[in-house]
């Protein structure tokens, strides 16, 4: 079951998250208590509506691709967002332990899973510098 925190419920693979390489954060599913997971729940309008509707992911729900996962994945900031609906297509078609294993076997090269943890580190930056700059 720990493997099903790798996959976010709007389709990300979280492996690819610096919180997670940094282990400050389990993935969205987790619910220890000690890590980002409850904040990231918190403000993530998809993770509430996955919840809110019993799924366990995006892939499960008859609207996708939805209004609210389509603004996510085209994200201006968040760049990383950009393979959710394809993701989550794939996990319909494949299921999510064989799409789990197809997302290990291509970030097993080193060059490929340093790119995204870069791209990932880029856009928090970014968000964050955002954040600092908007009016309370």
């Amino acid at each position: 079951m720990e493997e099903m925190l790798l996959v976010g419920r709007c389709g990300l693979y979280c492996d690819l998250c610096t919180e997670r390489v940094e282990g400050t954060c389990h993935g969205c599913g987790c619910e220890c208590g000690a890590c980002g997971a409850q904040a990231h729940r918190d403000y993530c309008a998809i993770y509430r509506c996955v919840a809110d509707q019993g799924l366990l992911t995006c892939a499960d729900c008859a609207e996708l691709p939805c209004t609210r996962l389509i603004h996510f994945t085209h994200d201006p900031i968040w760049r990383t967002h950009r393979p959710v609906i394809e993701n989550l297509r794939r996990m319909q078609r494949i299921g999510i332990p064989a799409w789990l294993e197809e997302q290990r076997a291509y970030f097993s090269e080193e060059r490929l899973r340093r790119r995204w943890l870069d791209l990932h580190r880029e856009c928090s930056e970014l968000s964050r510098q955002r954040r600092r700059q908007s009016p309370a």
